[in-house]
């Protein structure tokens, strides 16, 4: 027996808005150069692909804007920075929002590092996040100051945010800063903000970087999104008619 929260709960309207970024000229030919030839050397150092599998999580880091350089032994793993067209699109949305408590998912650790150096120049201070590294005692404190409304922009790692994790108390807006392929995660940190006891509608925002894997993934979503609908419509149709 399964029963999906739209069917028992009252839920505000939830809303998807996609908002489309020109990488900039440099970035789109690192990109292409990577996708047609598995390898990109830049100035930090290199980056290589052993198939398409791995090309492909490397194509998503340029899209967001920095990859991670081939490791070498003995050495910390670097990242390097290639653009900020998707971080200034975030700073616009932040702004319009004025205020309104935001959760930002982000995909990759490089990611994190240059959201929270962005946003601190930008007047957002030290913008805590729910991710590798943060312990029990320090996410608890996390959530209690944002369902006190004391955390404009909370950055989170869609895999780190455990289901029944309550958020909803002030927050109305969600931002994909970088998309995940996984439908569960995806929906999962949607449904930390729009849940029961929330009263007007959420929004939420997927910013996509044009003609990369990001319009791949948004499709991706989609298409596993209807599916696994069909699929669970007809099972409790199925139910119904015996």
């Amino acid at each position: 027996l399964r029963m999906s929260q739209e069917e028992y709960l009252h839920l505000p309207p939830l809303i998807n808005s996609n908002h489309y970024v020109t990488l900039p000229k440099e970035a789109r030919a690192q990109y292409d150069q990577l996708e047609s030839t598995f390898m990109l050397l830049l100035d930090s150092g290199k980056v290589t692909g052993a198939n398409a599998a791995v090309v492909g999580g490397k194509l998503r880091q340029v899209a967001n804007g920095g990859i991670y350089l081939d490791e070498i032994p003995g050495k910390d793993r670097k990242a390097a920075h290639l653009h900020d067209a998707k971080a200034e699109v975030l700073v616009e949305l932040l702004n319009e929002l004025n205020g309104q408590p935001t959760l930002v998912a982000y995909e990759f650790n490089h990611d994190l590092d240059r959201l929270k150096k962005t946003l601190k120049a930008e007047g957002y201070g030290d913008v805590p996040h729910i991710g590798g590294g943060v312990t029990t005692k320090q996410f608890s404190k996390i959530k209690e100051d944002w369902n006190a409304g004391k955390v404009p922009v909370l950055l989170a790692q869609p895999q780190s945010v455990a289901h029944g994790l309550n958020l909803q108390k002030t927050g109305r807006a969600v931002i994909w800063f970088g998309l995940t392929w996984n439908l569960e995660d995806y929906f999962q940190l949607i449904r930390r903000i729009w849940r029961r006891g929330v009263s007007d509608r959420v929004v939420n925002h997927h910013i996509i970087a044009r003609d990369t894997t990001d319009v791949a993934l948004l499709a991706a979503l989609g298409a596993k999104h209807r599916t696994e609908k069909a699929l669970l419509d007809a099972l409790r149709d199925y139910r119904r008619s015996r």
